[in-house]
């Protein structure tokens, strides 16, 4: 019996249109006097350490990448830099407009409901901009747990969070990252959401149990809602 439903958060729930990142990360560059190709190239290169959490807080990964580059970092300045770039994402982050009606009806069908990300520290002002805080009882990040999909561990943290098995969890996804091949190994319904004007278009899944186009059709497809679908009396 299906009693939990499971997230991904970027090309799932969440876009991210880059722009003001990138502007964001030109900014620090120029703020502090530092070739901003190579500050680009740092910030990059040092994506899954942050994903992981590797590098402590945003305040420290900018000084950390900084003084690669420059021998003086002011710590009052990154503060500032930060606290825009935590802005820039929240700009930059754009929910899915099926998002909100899909998550308050699968509440109110008696679900629980988590999120389960490989993402930067950013991704949690991204949550609470969104508004995506209000619906979900677990939250799995990469960057607070050191661990990321396709690692079984990380979809096990959310279930032990909401004190479920993984056969009793529906995982939804836009299939990169191995994730949704992992999620049937621990035997949860893996439904690929692939979504037509996402940014990053990723193979085809190896294995998954249901494809659908939008988040909503979740709430209309009889072999979710009457098969798999259903919350713990």
């Amino acid at each position: 019996m299906r009693r939990a439903v499971l997230f991904d958060l970027y090309d799932t729930l969440v876009r991210v249109e880059y722009g003001p990142v990138m502007a964001s990360r030109d900014r620090i560059a120029t703020a502090c006097n530092v070739d901003v190709e190579q500050f680009r190239g740092l910030w990059n290169q040092n994506l899954a350490e942050r994903s992981l959490g590797a590098l402590g807080t945003l305040e420290d990964e900018i000084t950390a990448m900084l003084a690669m580059l420059c021998p003086d970092v002011d710590a009052a300045l990154v503060g500032e830099l930060a606290a825009g770039d935590r802005a820039a994402w929240a700009e930059a982050a754009k929910l899915y407009p099926d998002v909100h009606p899909t998550m308050a009806a699968l509440r109110e069908r008696g679900f629980a409901l988590g999120l389960v990300s490989n993402c930067s520290c950013q991704a949690a002002d991204v949550i609470v901009t969104a508004g995506l805080d209000q619906h979900l009882q677990a939250l799995a990040l990469s960057f607070e747990l050191g661990v990321s999909k396709p690692a079984p561990a990380i979809f096990l943290a959310a279930c032990e969070q909401l004190k479920v098995a993984p056969a009793q969890c529906v995982y939804v996804a836009d299939g990169s990252e191995g994730e949704l091949e992992t999620a049937i190994r621990l035997g949860m319904f893996a439904v690929w959401v692939d979504r037509p004007h996402r940014r990053n278009r990723n193979p085809t899944p190896a294995t998954y149990d249901v494809r659908i186009d939008e988040l909503a059709e979740i709430l209309t497809i009889d072999e979710l809602t009457q098969a798999h679908l259903q919350p713990a009396r």
